[in-house]
């Protein structure tokens, strides 16, 4: 509707903490944390497809058994907030191999090892949310943590099974700012970590956190790959 002014009346845009990648050129380092990206390769490598539609990015771990791939954006610019809506999202995700490999992705603290054991994984990071995947168990997890040190805080089994080379359209969870995380696969609501206490237990809200992505071999000493087409997070100021 258009005001007196001749111009249109629109509500007020709330101010948005916004970061997306397509990943068709970005930047990541092993020594320099002023890059997009900060890998942690451990003989393992991250590229971008040689050709790939839309843009891919390949995390190969090495082949040594228990081998992991970190990678993570310098800073620590998202935070579970009350009052404040966050939305993650990864889209046309695969694993070369769904068995022996565990993966993280999500939000994490800054830490190289946000995964710990490999047979049954577990959170290492001490504050994450996000997904993880166990390929002994061959199950999606929805997991969080606050000043966990062995394990997840909460850890729910959203009944997805991967398959191999078979990509995954969308992995993503909505934080509604006030105590309730809700988690999505190919936009179905798979999981929801509800905390409505005053002091929070069963996710982080008192640490800041960063897009993270973590790649892990397991027992059978064969490389795992990969491949993720696109990230994004959007929070509220």
């Amino acid at each position: 509707m258009r005001n007196e002014l001749g111009t249109y009346n629109r509500a007020p845009i709330k101010p948005q903490v916004f970061y997306e990648t397509d990943f068709n050129r970005y930047c990541h380092s092993a020594t320099d944390n002023t890059n997009e990206w900060f890998a942690t390769l451990n003989t393992g490598t991250v590229a971008l497809a040689d050709s790939g539609t839309n843009g891919l990015v390949v995390i190969t771990t090495h082949t040594t058994d228990n081998s992991v791939v970190n990678m993570q954006m310098p800073g620590e610019a998202y935070k579970l907030a009350a009052g404040k809506n966050l939305q993650f999202r990864a889209a046309n995700l695969k694993l070369t191999v769904a068995t022996e490999a565990n993966f993280f992705i999500g939000l994490s603290i800054t830490d190289t090892t946000i995964l710990t054991g490999t047979v049954a994984p577990e959170g290492s990071a001490s504050d994450a949310i996000g997904f993880m995947w166990d390929g002994t168990g061959l199950k999606l997890y929805a997991v969080a943590s606050k000043n966990g040190t062995t394990t997840w805080t909460s850890k729910i089994d959203t009944g997805i099974a991967l398959v191999a080379n078979t990509f995954i359209e969308e992995l993503s969870f909505n934080f509604d700012g006030n105590g309730k995380a809700l988690f999505y696969v190919n936009g179905a609501l798979v999981a929801t970590i509800d905390d409505q206490a005053a002091t929070k237990t069963l996710y982080s809200d008192d640490e800041d956190l960063t897009p993270s992505i973590e790649v892990q071999t397991t027992a059978d000493g064969v490389a795992k790959v990969l491949t993720l087409d696109y990230l994004a997070v959007e929070m509220d100021r």
